[in-house]
């Protein structure tokens, strides 16, 4: 039978698809290289990139001199809202590499490296095709302007990623040693993070779907029973601070609802547009929507375009644009709903089971934590990880299972992502400058002079930098400060050690400092000019005021009045 034209013009040549895959893969490797010259810059930055890096500095100090990190809050000491894995594994390597901002940077780098590297071999585990999983890792890497630059920040972003990521691809695994890392690397991350450990129960649902209810109780216990432990034994030697410290204090802090959805939903499109379209292609396929209506795909193509019109048109400040993007993320939501319906009605398989919880969960904690008072988008990481992991295993079945033109559609779709994120990113953005070095040496030499302890909440880590302690960061104040908070007595605390003058000086910020400090400690001059040592990530203020006791007329005793002569029988005073 002779072959019809239309089947001629969808055959694809075998040459034009390695010539779209070969620029895909340079693509991704001059994305990954440009990020690299990016990372190595600022790895050897000497003071704060992101205002809590110090703090998370502190805290490993505080391990390697063996104080508590969970106790009463003080003027001195308030930890983060984290659970203490992190800490411990910046305490674990200082012996050998040192307690400094390089070798914690050091550790983000390697497990954001990690988080890309676990997509590759998922998909030539599984698929025998690792340059689809090499590409969809890039576009990974790829987001780091859009998540606040904190793959590489002394935070525990970077490794807490790295570890679920190969949770959730060692937990696909047909060897049971594999699943049982997994398990212990869940654990892993609900020490560094707490909130990953929702993570385990999609996880877990997939694996009874697959193997039955005893594997699944052998991945759950393998996790839980270690999380447990850790966590009875730190409330035990806090005399119950931890649990209040990283349970019920996040608890009392608001949500900013319309921060949650849509807007975490909208930043995930804005991020990953040409991502999401593939994904929204393979859920739809999978389904066999395709093949009975072009209504539910449609919705998500025609919402899709809609909702791009808001991220490159909102300057204009037209509300009629807004509008018609509000309209697009509707139709994304409403064609993810109802291919989400016909999936449940078709009886999906345990990987539809595994792969759209981990994504329904990846969504909802992203949601929330966005939504949360405070929430950055650091906290959309592992939103972002997950939609390309569904990518990559999506093309790497496509690539497998479809010939001609359509074949090519998610290399095409790939490279288009990585081109949009090279051009959408700045190198220059978030370098800092020698200024900056300088304006930061400048501080650390005006604390030298200080006899005495220093209170810095701006930036615990120039104290220690100076010769001194660090101290409490001014985020974690702030968390136990609140209405509702667990601590009632924590603001008492800090105002009375301020006014007691128990600091012989006061770093300040560039927003200022209050409980009492007005009153009891002098204004000085800013350190720095304008517009320099800030912070190139996260929250723009920085140390720039260096305030000290002020001087105090001593009091004069009242003299007591004394009868002349006092009646017999009074009494004594």
């Amino acid at each position: 039978m002779r072959e019809s034209s239309w089947g001629r013009v969808m055959r694809a040549p075998m040459w034009l698809r390695r010539i779209v895959s070969w620029l895909a893969l340079l693509m991704a490797v001059g994305l990954v290289y440009r990020l690299g010259i990016i990372w190595w810059t600022r790895l050897f930055y000497p003071f704060d990139l992101e205002w809590m890096e110090g703090g998370m500095l502190a805290h490993a100090w505080r391990v390697t001199e063996g104080h508590t990190l969970y106790g009463e809050p003080s003027a001195e000491w308030i930890p983060y809202i984290y659970p203490a894995g992190y800490a411990w594994l910046l305490a674990a390597v200082s012996p050998v590499f040192g307690l400094g901002y390089v070798p914690a940077r050091a550790l983000s780098i390697v497990g954001t490296l990690a988080a890309a590297s676990a997509l590759p071999w998922m998909t030539w585990r599984h698929h025998k095709k690792p340059w689809v999983g090499l590409l969809a890792g890039a576009a990974f890497l790829g987001c780091y302007d859009v998540v606040g630059a904190f793959f590489d920040l002394v935070r525990a972003d970077g490794v807490s990623i790295g570890l679920v990521a190969w949770t959730v691809v060692l937990g696909l695994d047909e060897d049971r040693r594999l699943r049982d890392l997994s398990a212990l690397l869940l654990f892993g991350a609900f020490a560094v993070k707490q909130n990953f450990a929702l993570f385990g129960i999609p996880m877990a649902l997939g694996l009874w779907a697959r193997l039955g209810w005893k594997d699944a109780l052998r991945f759950g216990l393998l996790s839980a029973v270690p999380a447990l432990a850790i966590t009875g034994l730190l409330e035990w030697q806090s005399n119950g601070y931890y649990l209040r410290y990283i349970v019920e204090t996040p608890g009392t802090h608001g949500f900013v609802r319309n921060r949650g959805f849509p807007g975490a939903p909208r930043e995930l499109i804005r991020a990953l547009p040409a991502v999401v379209f593939l994904v929204t292609v393979f859920v739809i396929d999978r389904a066999r929507v395709l093949a009975h209506s072009a209504v539910i795909p449609a919705m998500g193509v025609i919402g899709l375009v809609l909702g791009g019109v808001n991220h490159s048109l909102t300057s204009t400040g037209s509300v009629l644009l807004h509008r018609v993007s509000s309209v697009g993320y509707a139709l994304i939501a409403a064609s993810i709903l109802g291919t989400l319906a016909v999936v449940a009605r078709r009886n999906p398989s345990w990987r539809w089971i595994y792969g759209a919880g981990v994504g329904g969960i990846a969504l909802i904690s992203a949601a929330l934590m966005r939504a949360h008072v405070g929430g950055f988008v650091n906290v959309l990481i592992p939103l972002y990880w997950v939609v390309c992991a569904g990518s990559a295993w999506g093309a790497a079945r496509w690539e497998g299972s479809r010939v001609g033109w359509v074949a090519v559609l998610p290399t095409v779709l790939l490279g288009t992502q990585l081109g949009l994120q090279h051009w959408r990113l700045d190198d220059d953005k978030f370098l800092p400058t020698a200024a900056d070095v300088a304006a930061g040496e400048r501080v650390v030499d005006a604390l030298r002079g200080v006899e005495g302890p220093v209170f810095s909440p701006f930036a615990p880590w120039l104290v220690y930098q100076a010769g001194g302690e660090p101290g409490t960061h001014l985020i974690s104040i702030w968390d136990v400060t609140k209405k509702r908070t667990p601590f009632p007595d924590a603001e008492a605390a800090i105002e009375t050690a301020i006014a007691n003058q128990e600091f012989a000086a006061v770093l300040d910020g560039g927003r200022g400092l209050k409980y009492g400090l007005a009153d009891a400690y002098s204004g000085a001059k800013p350190i720095n000019g304008f517009a320099v040592f800030m912070p190139q990530s996260g929250f723009r203020v920085r140390p720039e005021r260096l305030r000290f006791p002020k001087k105090r007329a001593p009091s004069t005793p009242e003299t007591p009045s004394v009868p002349a002569s006092p009646a017999p029988d009074s009494a004594a005073p």
